[in-house]
């Protein structure tokens, strides 16, 4: 199973993109952000994501979530190797969501 629950806050306005003539893609970012205490202290770790949403998700995102939107999204992880030049190349893991058992949630605008 690949299954991945985010929960967290959209770094930046989404981008939408055109991937042919019929689908679209939104792309953007979204931070975790996980506190503990440890001996009395305090501590927190951020994470940041790449999120790409297809199909009926792209209308949802489009217009209603934005930088500072709070969300939960169930999507899966896929790694990516990104080209960079002069044969170099890093990979990266993207949360996809684009199908039916996944969900983009708007918790708070």
């Amino acid at each position: 199973m690949n299954r991945v629950e985010l929960m967290g806050e959209v770094s930046k306005d989404p981008t939408i993109n055109n991937i042919n003539t019929t689908q679209k893609v939104a792309n953007f970012h979204l931070k975790t952000v996980e506190v503990w205490a440890s001996n009395g202290k305090e501590s927190k770790r951020i994470e940041h994501h790449r999120i790409a949403a297809f199909g009926q998700f792209v209308e949802k995102i489009d217009g209603a979530i934005k930088a500072g939107s709070m969300i939960f999204i169930v999507g899966k992880l896929q790694t990516k190797k990104i080209p960079t030049g002069d044969s170099v190349s890093f990979s990266t893991s993207v949360i996809l969501s684009n199908n039916s058992e996944h969900k983009v949630v708007l918790c708070s605008g």
